[in-house]
């Protein structure tokens, strides 16, 4: 199956705030609940010590993630700075009453292709990647290798049948989490039990993001011109496949090129 770009209804700048955090709060719950990229971790606590750094600037991060999580139960040790082109201002206020350590949101909307020079460190993008037409996504690349920061870009999402199935199991977990989510609101009942829109949109926009999801082979030929060391390739999830690609600079590497792998070490 070929990819199609097909709209995202949170991706619209004219979706409610109330629907997109919704939507963005469901995501984390759930990646947490599941433990979703937890077969990637270890790969990821690799590259910061092969880097060596301790910084992370998660991009597109929603609610947050995984790194919510792995930081709040001392899985991984790192200084984390969470960013979005459209900062959930509901879980700023949540994290920052919380006072994870190493874990800050920033406030400020943050372009993934022109990330700016004073946030430094492992970039990690989730289950976002595929919201980019191909020249935003080589540019989100570029941006990384231009200013030489190391980057991991993972995906749940994919063009399988595997995944099409979860997603229409989707409204359920909406219904079943929406209680675990760290703040809930008149709003978010209500759009979600009373008025499901934003089940509805969960169902839609999941779907769309398995259609737009890049394969391993879309992955790589987006790099193969880059002077980084790249790993590309899948690992089986607790659902469906996960498709990543994890790239870092020359003082970093051993060999020049891309690499396929077919696994991730678990943790």
């Amino acid at each position: 199956m070929r990819r199609l770009h097909l709209f995202e209804v949170h991706d619209s700048v004219f979706c409610p705030e109330a629907i997109r955090n919704g939507l963005t709060d469901f995501l984390e719950i759930s990646t947490d609940v599941f433990d979703s990229y937890g077969v990637v971790r270890t790969r990821i606590v690799e590259m910061l010590a092969n880097c060596g750094v301790r910084e992370v600037v998660d991009l597109c991060s929603g609610a947050g993630g995984p790194w919510v999580h792995w930081l709040k139960k001392g899985l991984v040790t790192a200084s984390v700075t969470l960013t979005d082109k459209f900062p959930n201002g509901r879980a700023c206020g949540c994290l920052a009453a919380n006072e994870i350590p190493g874990l800050v949101y920033r406030n400020e909307p943050v372009d993934a292709a022109q990330v700016p020079s004073e946030l430094t460190g492992f970039r990690t993008i989730f289950t976002a990647f595929h919201h980019f037409r191909p020249e935003r996504a080589r540019a989100i690349i570029t941006d990384a290798v231009s200013k030489r920061q190391p980057i991991g870009i993972f995906e749940l999402t994919s063009r399988c049948p595997k995944a099409f199935f979860c997603m229409l199991l989707s409204p359920l977990g909406v219904w079943l989490l929406t209680p675990r989510m760290r703040k809930i609101g008149w709003s978010k009942l209500i759009l979600t039990y009373l008025i499901p829109l934003i089940p509805i949109c969960v169902l839609i926009d999941g779907i769309t993001s398995c259609l737009r999801t890049y394969s391993v082979e879309e992955l790589a030929a987006m790099v193969r011109d880059t002077t980084y060391h790249w790993t590309v390739g899948e690992v089986k999830g607790k659902g469906a496949p996960i498709t990543y690609l994890v790239g870092y600079p020359e003082p970093y590497n051993e060999t020049i090129g891309v690499e396929y792998n077919s696994h991730l070490p678990h943790k």
